[in-house]
């Protein structure tokens, strides 16, 4: 993957990892609670996958687009 590949799928992952959050909250506001706990726990288990199985090994062949709000 080249360089501006990897920015763009940066930046979509960015972009779902942010609409998935939106959804969290939706969820939280209009449903029971017991149903936003199930929602939460598995949005964030697809959260962490992106992040883990393609945001990082992205990040680590191309540190320099990597956003500074995700750096440690």
């Amino acid at each position: 993957m080249d360089k501006d590949i990897a920015l763009q799928v940066s930046n979509i992952m960015i972009e779902l990892s942010s609409k998935l959050n939106q959804s969290i909250v939706l969820v939280q506001n209009n449903c029971s609670n017991e149903d936003f706990e199930a929602y939460r726990q598995k949005a964030g288990y697809i959260m962490g996958t992106i992040y883990t199985d393609i945001m990082l090994p992205i990040y680590k062949r191309y540190p320099e687009i990597e956003p500074n709000e995700l750096k440690d």
